[in-house]
């Protein structure tokens, strides 16, 4: 094969690999992000374990602030509501005390405080107090922990 007959082979391969081939784009750099620690035991997309309200127990009298404690996946968002109700079940009679929220700490431990809106020495209620956890990626809940409690 002749030398200028190369060259032309050459000049051809190289003119249809540049039609073939699209130019490749610059990509800008991407600061660098933070992840957060995300909590093992919670897989990412699952839900949290179900609470367990360590404190006050069940049956237990309070007084106000309330003062509420306990334990569920590490990491995940825990919503506390207490409800005052009537200790024998009346039909729509219960109200809204107060709520709270946290996240559990990295051995699964949280504890927050709820001064109640109203005040709630009557005798013949309750105060059910209830938590329930969230997963802060996913946005997936547990089941609902409740304790009933009785004021001072």
């Amino acid at each position: 094969m002749s030398a200028r007959r190369v060259r032309s082979r050459a000049l051809l391969v190289a003119v249809a690999l540049a039609c073939a081939v699209p130019a490749v784009a610059q990509v800008p750099q991407v600061p660098n992000v933070q992840v957060p620690n995300l909590p093992t035991n919670m897989q990412q997309f699952g839900a949290p374990a179900t609470p367990t309200i360590t404190s006050p127990r069940n049956g237990a009298t309070v007084g106000s602030p309330i003062v509420v404690k306990g334990t569920t996946t590490k990491g995940a968002k825990v919503h506390v509501t207490a409800t005052l109700t009537a200790a024998i079940p009346v039909s729509g009679l219960s109200t809204s005390l107060g709520q709270a929220d946290t996240t559990a700490n990295a051995n699964g431990a949280w504890q927050v405080s709820i001064t109640p809106k109203v005040p709630v020495k009557i005798s013949g209620v309750e105060i059910v107090i209830e938590a329930v956890a969230t997963n802060p990626v996913t946005g997936q809940k547990s089941a609902s922990a409740k304790v009933a409690v009785t004021p001072k």
